[in-house]
């Protein structure tokens, strides 16, 4: 049975610079890593892992104290980029479950609302929560309680990965919290040392009307919290569809297959994130940082959605090849344009068709070997010129069109061979300019019979307009050719009746 009153997961990762870098490159996952805030050795570090930290590495040394202590730690400047990414990606994460979800710095607020439902108890969303943060490459720990605040204040400050605080809970868990957990300000963190305040309990212990009086409404916050009845409203924000990732990298880059490198961690990357939230890529906007200050932007299309990163690799790396960019590439950003991957019902009087995300994904590949302008399906142009078709994204037909195809007598007519390109040809003509005999490369015939002619033209307005004559003609070699005259006065071979 779930407890009483709305219920606030929060989501939260702890030391994010860390798992930023981490997350982008799993080699550091076991390595003893250091955050600093810029890449200068005189800057400080803002973040170490245990591995580190067992080193005698701290936050707030130096890079080059932190060098000096530990010469094998691994130092990285904090990459508002990546930083950025893992916030998304966490949110992400958090949408994959619920679907009311408020960012909240380095965290995530959920609303559990029904997933009751759907799982055991909390600890089992709790559980839920942390394997999909996993997925996106994200270590995370998790708080659930009656509220924003203390869900939060579970999240950070819980002796477990999962903490669950059950109503009427919440004071005796906050009490003995030192009060730099509530985070207060600068200013009220002096006053409340003043006072002799260290923990959560003795800020309960004071009247909240005198701390108000003090410390204004931030003081009334902090005593609402440490007494666990924070009523703040879960702000609840929509889901993004548009996923960026970046990358800034170390040095310049002008080699291909550097840049390729580079671009299949961020594009599995994105492509995570799209599949923790049901998803697919339907193209990619990539933007390039260059070496000269400039930018290159260009639109990369998939003829399918697709979860695989080997076939939008080879789309993005084929965009690339086309046109080099003009500069050496400094950063890296590839955003994502989400799409959901089609559904299909089976049918019991049609022919099964293949499932959609693999016919996607078949799709894609083929995209990736034969250019993004060859693969799709041909829709016929408003035109009178011949042949005149449009490659659209691909779409396997509804089941009802299907089933029409699959019933009903057969359509018999006859099919026109087409020669391409046209075959010329020389052309006798006799009473009233109708075709009297033929010759041509390897074919040479009288002509017994012409039907025309046919006369097409069109788009006289623009350059490509055309105007040309068609004939059909049994020949003495017994064939059913269609001949064609166009507006110069040269006759062609268009093919042949089977």
């Amino acid at each position: 049975m779930n407890p009483p009153g709305p219920r606030i997961a929060c989501l939260a990762v702890i030391d994010l610079p860390l798992a930023a870098w981490r997350r982008a490159d799993p080699a550091l996952q076991r390595a003893p890593l250091a955050v600093s805030a810029t890449s200068a050795l005189t800057s400080r570090i803002v973040a170490c892992s245990e591995e580190a930290h067992a080193l005698g590495v701290r936050a707030g040394m130096t890079a080059s104290q932190a060098r000096a202590r530990a010469p094998e730690v691994e130092l990285r400047p904090l990459d508002p980029a990546r930083l950025s990414a893992a916030r998304a990606a966490l949110t992400d994460a958090a949408f994959a479950l619920g679907a009311e979800v408020e960012p909240d710095g380095d965290g995530a607020l959920i609303a559990i609302g029904d997933l009751g439902r759907l799982y055991p108890d909390e600890r089992a969303i709790g559980t839920e929560l942390l394997r999909r943060a996993r997925a996106v490459g994200l270590e995370a720990r998790v708080g659930v309680a009656g509220s924003k605040g203390v869900a939060r204040l579970a999240a950070w400050s819980g002796r477990r990965a999962i903490e669950v605080i059950a109503p009427g809970d919440e004071a005796a868990f906050i009490s003995p919290l030192p009060i730099e957990a509530l985070r207060p300000s600068e200013e009220a963190r002096a006053a409340l040392r003043r006072w002799g305040v260290a923990d959560c309990g003795r800020l309960a212990a004071i009247d909240p009307k005198e701390v108000a009086l003090r410390l204004g409404r931030e003081g009334a916050t902090l005593a609402a919290l440490a007494r666990g009845r924070a009523d703040e409203p879960l702000d609840s924000r929509p889901p993004s569809f548009e996923l960026e990732e970046g990358q800034a990298l170390d040095f310049a880059i002008f080699d291909l297959e550097a840049l390729t490198f580079v671009l299949s961690g961020v594009a599995s990357r994105l492509l995570a994130r799209l599949a923790s939230r049901h998803l697919a890529c339907g193209g990619v906007t990539l933007r390039l940082r260059l070496d000269d200050g400039g930018h290159d932007l260009r639109e990369v299309g998939l003829a399918a959605p697709t979860r695989e990163p080997a076939p939008l690799l080879a789309i993005v790396r084929l965009s690339v090849e086309e046109r080099p960019p003009p500069a050496a590439v400094v950063a890296v950003t590839m955003i994502g344009h989400a799409a959901r991957l089609k559904v299909s019902q089976l049918d019991l009087f049609a022919p099964a068709g293949p499932a959609p995300d693999r016919l996607a994904t078949t799709v894609a590949r083929l995209q990736a070997l034969c250019g993004p302008d060859a693969v799709g399906r041909v829709a016929p142009l408003d035109t009178h010129r011949d042949e005149a078709f449009a490659i659209l994204p691909f779409a396997a037909l509804p089941i009802d069109e299907r089933r029409a195809g699959s019933c009903g007598p057969p359509n018999i007519q006859l099919t026109l061979r087409r020669f391409r390109p046209p075959r010329a040809v020389e052309v006798l003509l006799g009473e009233g300019a109708i075709p009297r005999a033929l010759s041509g490369e390897g074919l040479s015939a009288q002509l017994a019979i012409a039907a025309g002619p046919y006369r097409t033209s069109g788009e006289w307005w623009s350059q490509g307009g055309f105007h040309s004559d068609a004939w059909d003609v049994h020949a003495s070699d017994g064939a059913l050719y269609r001949l064609a005259r166009d507006g110069a006065g040269h006759w062609f071979l268009e093919g042949y009746y089977d």
